[in-house]
């Protein structure tokens, strides 16, 4: 269980140009409040935020600047922003908990579970080989439709048919955009839910009060954004 730090807490609170920046932490790690407040005055950071949280306790609980910069929206403690790649840790944990529960083998070949994705020499790529960055897809060569990576349906079909790079297993490249979208494929086929879905009943996230984090954001807070955003603009 978390605790938050209040004791021997440093406070801090800024105010550069429409950027307002507001943290608290341990006085241990005020140079970290520092270095956060320096990003905006030398750097031109429009909006951030950053949580440290050390042996079970939050230490560091650092926002400020705007979330919109059209609409000079201030970039609050509760602000939703996308974490980008670090969804691949939260990605693989579903796997991993997939693998612990004994519903899938790590060494076990995507095929086996999505046939499909056997076409056009990819036959020999097994699980592990999409976790480590091996799998030999880590870009698709033909044109995709703009807005591709809302569209798992269409991004799974266009994997599964796609010639790999190179022998599977044989090589490492980062895979930025295909391995989400392969090893979500895999949960659904496996256990029928979403990636999404997966990750918020099982990992839990989607019920904590003070960090939520989801590998899809809920429809209610969609439109709660988007109501943030029209208020912002009236």
């Amino acid at each position: 269980m978390l605790a938050f730090a209040e004791e021997d807490t440093y406070a801090f609170r800024k105010e550069l140009g429409q950027s307002l920046i507001q943290s608290w932490c341990d006085e241990e790690f005020a140079p970290v409040a520092q270095r956060f407040a320096a990003n905006f005055a030398q750097r031109d950071e429009l909006g951030a935020s950053l949580c440290i949280i050390y042996k079970g306790r939050v230490i560091t609980d650092l926002w400020g600047g705007l979330a919109e910069a059209e609409t000079c929206r201030r970039w609050d403690r509760d602000t939703i922003s996308v974490i980008f790649s670090a969804t691949k840790a939260a990605t693989a944990l579903c796997i991993h908990l997939l693998a612990q529960r004994g519903r899938i083998e790590l060494d076990s070949f995507v095929a086996d579970y999505w046939p499909e994705y056997g076409a056009a020499s990819k036959a020999a790529t097994t699980i592990r080989m999409v976790l480590d960055h091996t799998a030999g897809v880590p870009a698709l060569r033909e044109p995709l439709k703009p807005d591709c990576l809302t569209d798992h349906t269409y991004m799974a079909e266009r994997i599964a048919a796609a010639e790999p790079f190179w022998d599977p297993g044989s090589r490492t490249a980062y895979h930025p955009l295909t391995m989400g979208f392969i090893l979500a494929e895999i949960l659904r086929r496996i256990d029928g839910r979403s990636l999404g879905r997966f990750f918020a009943d099982e990992i839990g996230c989607d019920r904590s009060k003070n960090h939520p984090c989801w590998c899809s954001l809920p429809a209610y807070l969609s439109r709660a954004q988007e109501g943030a955003d029209d208020d912002a603009r009236n």
